[in-house]
C-alpha cells in the first residue's frame, strides 16, 4: 500500500513537485485560510533548496526487487505483482522469473518460471490481505493449466513441484470496490470511509 499510495503520488510525473507529506484528505483551497487547523495544501510543492525526502525514492526503487522475492532455503517467496523480469537463486540453482500483469488495475497475473536446470523448491504466493475484505474471496491459481487446490497458510499458497523451464502459473485475484473505516477511536476519521480497490487508496 506504502508503494501505490504513497511513493507514486507524492512526486509528480514530471518529477519537479511533490508532497513531502502524503495528504489522503485534500481540502478545497478555502479551508486552507485557517492555516492552524489545515496544513497540507491540495497541490505539490516545488523542489526545496534541500530536499531529504524526494531523493529516497532512488533508493526504493533499486530495492524494489527484494521486496517482490525472497528466497529462504527451498522456498521461493512471490511477495508482490509487478510486470518484471527478475532472477533469482533458490537452492543453488538460477531461476528466471518472468510477471505479466497489469496489476493493481487488473488481478490477473502470469508468471513465466524457467529454471536452469529442473529444480525441485516450493514457490508461495501472497495472497493480499484486502482480499479478506471483500465478498469475493476466490482467488485462483494454476499452473499449467492445472489448478492449485492449496489453501493459504499464514498469507502464502504453497505450491510444491519439480519446477521446469517454461512452466507458467497463472493467478486470478478478484478486485471489488470496498469502503474501508478505521477504528472508531482514531478522532481524525471519525465518520469517515476510505474507498479501495485491491491495493489502491482512491480517497
Amino acid at each position: 500500500q506504502a508503494l501505490y499510495n504513497t511513493v507514486l503520488a507524492g512526486m509528480a510525473l514530471d518529477g519537479k513537485s511533490f508532497f513531502y507529506v502524503n495528504p489522503l484528505e485534500v481540502l478545497p483551497e478555502a479551508c486552507h485560510k485557517d492555516e492552524r487547523k489545515f496544513h497540507v495544501k491540495p497541490v505539490r510543492q516545488k523542489w526545496f533548496g534541500c530536499a531529504c525526502c524526494p531523493p529516497n525514492l532512488m533508493r526504493t526503487i533499486a530495492a524494489l526487487g527484494g521486496y517482490v522475492y525472497n528466497v529462504h532455503n527451498k522456498d521461493l517467496f512471490v511477495n508482490m505483482y509487478a510486470a518484471s523480469n527478475s532472477n533469482v537463486t533458490v537452492d543453488n540453482t538460477k531461476v528466471g522469473i518472468k510477471q505479466e500483469t497489469n496489476y493493481p488495475w487488473d488481478g490477473k497475473i502470469k508468471m513465466t518460471v524457467t529454471p536452469e536446470a529442473e529444480k525441485e523448491f516450493a514457490m508461495k504466493v501472497r495472497i493480499p490481505g484486502w482480499v479478506s475484505e471483500q465478498k469475493n474471496q476466490n482467488v485462483t491459481i494454476d499452473v499449467n493449466g492445472e489448478a492449485v487446490t492449496a489453501k493459504a497458510e499464514n498469507g502464502y499458497v504453497t505450491i510444491n513441484r519439480t519446477w521446469k523451464s517454461g512452466d507458467i502459473v497463472n493467478i486470478d485475484i478478484p478486485m471489488e470496490i470496498r469502503l474501508t473505516e478505521s477504528n472508531e477511536k482514531v478522532e481524525a476519521t471519525k465518520g469517515q470511509v476510505a474507498i479501495e480497490r485491491g491495493p489502491i487508496v482512491y480517497c
